[in-house]
This record gives C-alpha cells, structure tokens and sequence, in this order.
C-alpha cells in the first residue's frame, strides 16, 4: 500500500499562505480560496483514509489454454468490502503485461463495491501465468491525492507454443514395393514396425530382414534392442550454451518440438519428450488424450546448466531402439562426437538446429560430411523456417 504525499505538501502550503493572506488583508475572496482548500484537503483525507478495508481481485481469462501469437479477452472481477469504495480506479497487472500487449485498465466505478474491468491482451508469449500480485490506484475526484493497493490475484494462463506441419515435411516415407516396409526418417521399418538400417560389419546373420533386404538388394538388419514398433524421442536442449543471444533461436527450437509433439499425437503414435535441466534429463510421455507435453514446452525456460551433448549421450544410451530428434541452436564438436556414437551404436537420429549460425567454431566440413553419409540427417533454421511459416506470423519467437 502507498500513499501519495506531495499532494499534501502543496495544498499546506497554499493553506499556509492564504490563512497569513487573510489575516493580513481580509477579504472575501481570499477566505473563498482558504475554504476552497480546506475542502479539497478534506475530501482528499476521506478517500485516502476511509479506503475500503478488504480488496479482492479474480482474473477471468477468455480460455485457459492459447496459443503463442494470438490474442485472450482478460476480466479483473474486483470486489470492495468495507470502508469507502473508491470513485474510479486505475489497474496496472504486471502478469497481462508479461503475456502480451495490452493497454491500460481504467474505469469510473461510482463508488460501487463490485466491479468487472474488461480488456485484451494482444500477441500472446509463451508461457505459463498464474496468480500474481497487481496494483489498483484510486484517488479523490480531482486525482490528486491518490492511493495504491497491491492485491493478489487468482487466475491462470498456459501459452503454448506456435506448432506448424512439421510432420509432413520431416517424415516422408518411402514405400518399399511388395514387402509392406517403409522408409521413415533415412531408416527402413518392416510391416511390425521395428526399424531397419544397412547390414554392417559384426551385425549378427540373425539380425538380418530377408524380405526386405531381397527387395533393397542389399541387406537390411534390424536395430539392436528394437522390441517393439519404433517410438519417437523428442530431444530439446535447454541450456544457455547450446544457443547464441538471441533468444529466437530457443524459441524455434521450443515450437519445433511442439509441432513434432502434435503431429505423432494425431497420428496416434507413442513419443517421448525430453527436456534438459540441471538434475538432468526429464522424460514426459505423451499420448494423444493428454496434454503434459506442451504444458512442459510452455513453462521450459533457457536457463539450465545441463549440456545438450551430455543430454544426446544419456538419451542414446537409455533409448538405443528409438528414433531420436535432437533439437539444439548450434552444432558443436562435441554434439557431433555424440551423433558418432549414436551411427556406431545404429541409432536412428536427426538433428535439427535453429541458430542462424548451425555450426560453432571446431565443426569442419569433413565432419559434416562423414555424419550426413553416416545416415543422420541434419535440418539448419533455413529449411526449418520454411516449413514453419505459423512461426513468424503467430508471433512465436516471443516469449515471457
């Protein structure tokens, strides 16, 4: 709470001064002035100290859950109890000035004890807003003597982040004629579902798909530890390192795993979401009918200590049977020794990077050329954004 005093200064002064004038000249018009001042001092000292004695404040969203970019009607339910309600009330709500544009909330109340201010928030960022203290200032009728309450205020937010047809664009799949097998991702699946690569030195003869390799004309073995049909595991790096200072960078990366999150979730199919923090890795699962994945990827923040190559290597050895995209800002030597690792252990991997500079100093041309023929493929932001023209539009590289 806060009381403006300056006021009270000026009008002492003034009274001060006249009530001298007065005793020293009379007149009418000078106790006219005198009696002018001492009734705006009066009912400056009523508004100020006979303000109400229990505020309440409820924020209202027009749905719980939008997205990055668009826009949400917001409703301040404010109830007055006890005291004098005010006369007009301004509101500043520092949490509708973090989620987006707005302008200022005003409203002439004529003293009634229940309120409803009404108002948008334009090009939503992304993230999660919850309850939060805002500031209600109201004053005499004039607006110069003025108070300053600051309440808590109920009420929550979740902006997801921009999701475009990714799915299309990084998953086509190639028939293979006649055997029911699939291209998806650069790695062959059979008809059950398991993933199948080029036969390598020391695979296992057991390990080797038959029918697929006699419509490939080549050998085809299947993934080692593949039990079961192929599971995506989205690979979101999250630490200040892994992106340069602009945090744009981040917040592709952020809407890219959204749309990737999307699309295997209208496809029906199991994915795994994995964030970076500084205890480590945090898996999500996600499935169709439920929602944790973008609530993880509205509340993640560019603020963790964990190295995105430390992250690759602990995914590649807790899901050798998956396939795994990697999203990250910028391709280091170490991301690429990992990615290595990964070729070597035959795991299927894609690496998408967002930054506008995909490579850190230390990559070198032949390493980029040795994981690419290895089978990884590898996305820059160009081709990223190309295929994400919501992401720019929406408003989806900001973020609170």
């Amino acid at each position: 709470m806060s009381i403006s005093i300056l006021p009270w200064f000026w009008t002492s002064a003034a009274s001060v001064l006249l009530v001298a004038a007065y005793a020293g000249y009379g007149g009418p018009s000078l106790l006219f002035l005198l009696l002018v001042t001492g009734l705006i001092m009066l009912q400056g000292a009523i508004v100020q100290a006979g303000s109400p004695r229990l505020t309440m404040v409820r924020r209202e969203w027009s749905s719980v859950r939008l997205a990055a970019g668009e826009s949400a009607g917001l409703s301040l339910h404010i109830e007055f109890k006890g005291g004098l309600p005010p006369l007009w009330i301004k509101v500043h709500d520092p949490l509708a000035v973090r989620a987006g544009r707005t302008g200022e909330f005003a409203l002439f109340t004529g003293f009634r004890r229940h309120v409803v201010l009404r108002g948008t928030v334009s090009e939503l960022r992304r993230g999660v807003y919850t309850a939060e203290r805002l500031s209600i200032t109201y004053g005499d009728l004039f607006g110069w003597f003025q108070r300053t309450l600051w309440v808590e205020a109920e009420g929550s937010l979740t902006v997801i982040p921009v999701t475009s047809s990714l799915q299309t664009s990084y998953e086509n799949e190639l028939s293979i004629q006649g055997s029911g097998e699939s291209l998806q991702g650069g790695i062959p699946k059979d008809r059950n579902g398991d993933l199948l690569r080029e036969h390598r030195p020391g695979d296992s003869w057991k390990s080797i798909h038959w029918k697929a390799s006699s419509r490939r004309s080549s050998l085809l073995s299947r993934l080692p530890e593949a039990g079961g049909p192929a599971e995506r595991v989205i690979l979101l790096a999250s630490d200040q390192a892994s992106y340069a200072t602009s945090a744009g960078d981040f917040e592709l990366a952020v809407s890219c795993a959204a749309s990737l999150l999307r699309a295997e979730s209208l496809a029906g199919r199991q994915v795994s979401l994995i964030c970076s923090s500084a205890e480590g890795g945090r898996v999500f699962s996600w499935e169709p009918e439920r929602e944790e994945g973008m609530n993880v990827l509205a509340a993640v923040n560019l603020d963790t200590q964990s190295p995105g190559h430390s992250l690759l290597i602990e995914t590649i050895q807790e899901h050798s049977h998956k396939f795994i995209t990697f999203i990250i800002g910028k391709l280091t030597p170490e991301i690429a020794s990992a990615a290595a690792s990964a070729v070597v252990r035959g795991i299927a991997l894609e690496i998408m990077v967002t930054g506008e500079d995909a490579s850190a100093p230390g990559i070198s041309a032949e390493m980029l050329e040795h994981l690419l023929a290895s089978g990884i493929r590898i996305f820059d932001r160009a081709t990223i954004e190309r295929d994400m023209p919501d992401f720019l539009a929406k408003g989806g590289h900001r973020h609170a």
